[in-house]
């Protein structure tokens, strides 16, 4: 996995609790490009408004190795036993909820996918990185689906002391958001609630990228109407 995989795996499990998100009312989460699915898993578990029996989470990834690793490691939460690919964190308590994993590509997402609509569509850390040409295709697949909340973490242009982050995966660009990048971005069908996460740059000289950890933000967006 991409060495920044590991960092801080229950950073969206304290932003969905913060988001103010009327958590009970939702019954369908699809993560999007979440890899093994843990981010997502540990988020589920240690929420009890989501840690339902009527709750079901579908993770997509495009990496067939991601998503294999992925069902194994949900098979060893759900039986509370540990797995290399927890990287030390523990689950809160044990799933309720249901959990499957799929591969595919974000920007040609099946329709059982979207819809029903997902009451909650993760993007964390995922539009980021993905290249522009793409874009379109992955921002047509949400209106289609309709979600009511997009939780969205990216990198932070406001926050940064850089105008552009430097590549880790070659041909791969980070991408920088302002807050009017997000609204442009995802358009007036959305709105970014007052629930907004940041983490400042941090000044790292061995970290894998440009000697710093770079700055992020998260958000929630509700759908308008």
């Amino acid at each position: 996995m991409p060495p920044w995989y590991q960092f801080d795996c229950f950073d969206l499990a304290r932003f969905i609790r913060e988001s103010g998100i009327d958590l009970l009312s939702v019954r369908r989460i699809l993560d999007v490009g979440g890899g093994l699915g843990l981010r997502s898993m540990l988020a589920t578990t240690a929420t009890p408004g989501l840690n339902r029996p009527d709750v079901h989470v579908t993770c997509v990834d495009i990496a067939p190795l991601a998503i294999h690793r992925g069902v194994r490691l949900w098979d060893a939460v759900r039986q509370g036993r540990s797995s290399p690919d927890l990287f030390g964190y523990r689950p809160e308590a044990l799933p309720r909820h249901s959990m499957a994993f799929r591969v595919e590509s974000a920007e040609d997402l099946p329709l059982d996918l979207l819809s029903p609509s997902p009451d909650l569509w993760l993007d964390w850390m995922f539009l980021h990185g993905l290249p522009r040409p793409l874009w379109t295709a992955y921002l047509s697949a949400i209106k289609a689906a309709c979600p009511r909340f997009i939780p969205f973490k990216c990198f932070s242009r406001e926050l940064a002391t850089v105008d552009r982050l430097k590549q880790t995966i070659t041909g791969i660009d980070k991408h920088l958001f302002r807050d009017a990048d997000v609204d442009a971005v995802f358009g007036p069908e959305y709105r970014r609630t007052p629930v907004v996460h940041a983490s400042p740059e941090i000044k790292n000289p061995a970290s894998h990228s440009d000697g710093i950890i770079a700055a992020k933000r998260a958000y929630v967006l509700e759908r308008v109407g």
